[in-house]
């Protein structure tokens, strides 16, 4: 193939090879066929023109959201031609940048099966033939942009033989879609009116020949553009009968029956996460979920000001009887300093750390003895770039800790028997006098945020995925295959909350999306369960305590 430059693109010339004429013979391609120059200066570039096997190929808009080929077709030796010639207009909307993944057939969407034989067909059938089979100028980005689909359109996207879908055909995805549901898979495959998967599976079609199908919580959707509206089936995502193709076979695919349909599904392999996903929800993968009124929207960073100052508070006059405790007092206290963020390290390798936070690190102290300046120090060397360091102790500190503290900057608390800290020297009380300017920021409110979050998943999933209420669930479940595909959903929001970041292990953006979508999946699930969010009381037989007897 050789190449030339034309005005804004880089468009393949004519081939090197001989070119046919239209009974078959060899003939060399005429050289007075060239874009002329009026021609280039009515639409403001030049227009490509490709010659072989008397076909001419020209665009009319190269920059255009479609590219429509002007083709005159030979009345003889059509197939041959047509063949080729698919295979040139591919190239060359490779080279113009407009071709999805490499591989894509020339034709589909069911052109090869509603082609004439004759290949006699008029311009405007041509142009509206390549329309058809998917030839958009760039691949759709409705889907993208739309929370109902940007994840599943993505991974589409990722599959080996991925083709281009029009803005005609989002669309109708789109609007196809019930409302508070959202797409759980794309893929190539075809729905019809069959009622035996074993006698569908003969139906010979490739996956060039395929339509779109999207899979919903609740639904299946096809769309072609041979059809005017979606064609939608309600129901469980797999039928009675479920049969995937021969290891042999070049194009996978799955077969389920379902209220006298047939679906079927193409996938690149026969263990494809799409298959997975297809039938048992993608509850543990999909990153994308639309926001719906059960669920309260993340804050906005860009709008914190003054007026979202978080309070941090704990209850006081309780006793203080042990380490553990004294470090809980601490906790608290850093929050109330203006570190929301903060959290217990555990372990004993902490290094003298007891309390961390992207911003400071605390010490607790809970003994005998007034805390010496050695301890002092080893606090100031286990964490030197930090900007705060604070220790607590419940005995008080030596002359030399304190003056240790002054020069090294270490702000000392002394703790009561109430957990109640009171600085001891200039610096800790320079903390106190600064901490509502911390408190007002934006880390503060998104650790308010993550607290909320955090309880109310945690509501939900001790109301509906204990393993009472889910041997409750799916026995008292009517709707056939959405309880368990709905419980994907909160299962994945119940590993997530277990492996939460902190502030400071991520950005703060990163750190509410994180929050965000958790809620959202176990939102998701009760939702489709049919049980309010986050709940009040689990579901299932009651568990009987001594409360009922006395």
């Amino acid at each position: 193939m050789k190449w030339r430059q034309g005005s804004g693109a880089v468009v393949p010339g004519p081939p090197s090879t001989a070119t046919t004429s239209t009974r078959g013979q060899r003939a060399d391609p005429p050289a007075s066929r060239t874009s002329s120059p009026r021609a280039a200066g009515a639409t403001g570039r030049r227009e490509p023109e490709f010659h072989g096997w008397a076909y001419s190929f020209g665009w009319n808009d190269v920059g255009g959201s479609t590219l429509r080929p002007t083709v005159p077709w030979p009345s003889a030796n059509g197939s041959r031609c047509a063949k080729l010639a698919a295979g040139w207009l591919q190239e060359l909307r490779q080279a113009l940048g407009h071709l999805g993944p490499a591989g894509a057939q020339p034709f589909g969407g069911g052109l090869e099966r509603s082609r004439p034989s004759s290949l006699s067909m008029s311009l405007p059938k041509y142009n509206k033939a390549i329309e058809s089979a998917g030839y958009a100028a760039a691949m759709s980005e409705i889907l993208a942009k739309d929370a109902r689909t940007a994840w599943a359109w993505h991974e589409y996207k990722q599959s080996r033989n991925a083709r281009e879908i029009s803005d005609g055909l989002a669309l109708k995805i789109l609007d196809a879609i019930p409302t508070g549901d959202h797409v759980e898979v794309l893929a190539d495959g075809d729905i019809w009116a069959e009622k035996s998967a074993l006698r569908a599976k003969d139906k010979k079609f490739s996956r060039a020949e395929s339509n779109f199908l999207a899979r919903t919580m609740r639904r299946w959707i096809m769309v072609a553009d041979r059809l005017d509206n979606a064609l939608t089936l309600d129901g469980p995502a797999a039928g009675g009968m479920s049969i995937g193709s021969a290891q042999i076979d070049p194009e996978p695919s799955w077969i389920t029956e379902l209220d006298d349909m047939v679906i079927k599904v193409f996938v690149d392999e026969r263990d494809s996460p799409t298959l997975e996903r297809v039938q048992k929800g993608a509850g543990f993968d999909i990153l994308r979920l639309p926001s719906f009124g059960d669920v309260p929207e993340a804050p906005d960073l860009s709008k914190v000001t003054a007026e979202t100052a978080v309070s941090a508070t704990r209850e006081q006059f309780v006793l203080m009887t042990n380490w553990r405790a004294a470090e809980s007092f601490a906790l608290e206290h850093m929050k109330q300093l203006g570190f929301p963020g903060s959290h217990l390290t555990g372990g004993s390798s902490d290094k003298g750390v007891d309390i961390a936070h992207p911003q400071a690190v605390a010490q607790v102290k809970m003994q005998g003895v007034p805390v010496g300046a050695p301890m002092i120090q080893q606090l100031r060397g286990a964490s030197p770039d930090l900007q705060h360091h604070l220790f607590y102790s419940t005995s008080g500190f030596t002359s030399a800790a304190i003056h240790e503290a002054g020069s090294s900057g270490v702000a000392l608390f002394l703790m009561d028997q109430w957990g109640r800290a009171t600085p001891v020297e200039d610096y800790a009380r320079q903390l106190e006098i600064d901490s509502s300017a911390r408190s007002n920021g934006p880390e503060a409110v998104v650790a308010d945020y993550m607290s909320q979050v955090a309880q109310r998943v945690q509501l939900a999933v001790n109301n509906y995925g204990s393993d009472e209420a889910i041997k409750w669930i799916a026995k008292e479940e009517t709707r056939k295959g959405v309880a368990l595909r709905a419980l994907g959903y909160l299962m994945n929001a119940k590993h997530k909350l277990g492996r939460a970041p902190q502030i400071g292990d991520a950005s703060l953006k990163s750190v509410l999306n994180y929050y965000r979508h958790m809620e959202l999946l176990a939102a998701v699930s009760c939702r489709e369960l049919g049980y309010a969010y986050p709940g009040s009381s689990p579901v299932g037989r009651k568990t009987m305590s001594l409360d009922d007897f006395y």
